[in-house]
């Protein structure tokens, strides 16, 4: 998974980053080279039930944490060959409530 967060609250951020570094086992996880001081890139190894189960978890770090992910998988045992993208977003509803808008799509190599 490619998990991308971003705050302008950089102590969410560090709440964040402390939240995987206590939750994910060592080299389950990385992070990559920072674009902007207030966005964070990590590249997660979890299978999708336990990579959605992470997303719902830092949903409800802060309201101020902003998440996007894309998770890819290999459908039908095809050595990757096809293959489904889910990309998350988190967003807001009209009651002020937190929660992760996904979109996925198909395709094969």
């Amino acid at each position: 998974m490619q998990l991308y967060l971003s705050s302008e609250d950089p102590k969410v951020l560090e709440q964040a980053q402390d939240y995987l570094q206590k939750t994910l086992k060592a080299g389950a996880w990385k992070q990559e080279e920072e674009s902007a001081v207030n966005r964070r890139t990590f590249k997660i190894n979890l299978q999708d039930e336990a990579a959605k189960e992470l997303l719902k978890r830092l949903l409800s770090l802060s309201p101020k944490l902003d998440i996007q992910a894309t998770l890819i998988c290999d459908l039908e045992g095809r050595d990757h060959s096809f293959w489904r993208s889910t990309h998350y977003q988190s967003a807001v509803d009209e009651n002020g409530k937190r929660y992760l808008e996904a979109s996925s799509s198909t395709g094969w190599a």
